[in-house]
């Protein structure tokens, strides 16, 4: 990514954070706070969802990178530091929760958006299910399940609970939402008998 459409990224992240919701979101704001041309934007970006695409685009990554300590142990995790992987996901997804509430928001009726969003999501399901595969492999999760299919399940399922359940919760709240969610991966994946 070039410095001038980080810019643009960055510029439209403090504004939805500040509590600019994306609809009323202009693209003059944008370059106001980016300090950049109309030109420059439209250089990189041919509309306002395609800027948000490439936001969707860093959150996940840096929802994935949160996310590789756990799909890349050689064997089974124990259940604390599965919370703390879930605490680092969370904490990820926390930074950039009104960009996420906005990517949400916008993929329900802009079908461009939506498509990344799935594309990036199928990402992490893609990563789980590799996690799931090798650990039916390895003996730690229950042989019968169907890895993309599990994936699925949990990578969804945090999604939706980080957007509807954690991103408005107070903070003691929000460590028992991520308490019982690595509860409930731990025991989807690793408290089955897989003998």
């Amino acid at each position: 990514m070039s410095e001038a459409a980080a810019r643009c990224c960055r510029a439209a992240t403090r504004l939805l954070q500040a509590g600019q919701s994306y609809t009323e979101l202009s693209v003059e704001q944008v370059l106001r706070e980016a300090a950049i041309s109309r030109a420059t934007f439209y250089a990189h970006f041919s509309h306002k969802g395609e800027l948000l695409s490439a936001l969707a685009e860093e959150v996940i990554e840096s929802m994935l990178a949160s996310a590789t300590p756990w799909w890349t142990v050689s064997g089974r995790p124990d259940e604390e530091s599965l919370v703390t992987t879930v605490t680092t996901i969370t904490d990820a997804y926390l930074r950039q929760h009104a960009v996420m509430a906005a990517i949400v928001e916008v993929a329900t009726y802009d079908s461009a958006v939506r498509t990344h969003l799935h594309r990036l999501v199928n990402r992490s399901i893609s990563a789980l299910s590799e996690h799931i595969e090798q650990g039916q492999k390895m003996g730690f999760v229950d042989p019968h399940h169907d890895p993309a299919r599990v994936a699925g399940w949990i990578v969804w399922m945090t999604e939706r609970g980080l957007y509807k359940l954690v991103r408005a919760a107070e903070p003691g709240q929000r460590q028992r939402y991520v308490a019982a969610l690595a509860h409930t991966i731990w025991n989807a994946l690793y408290t089955v008998d897989a003998a």
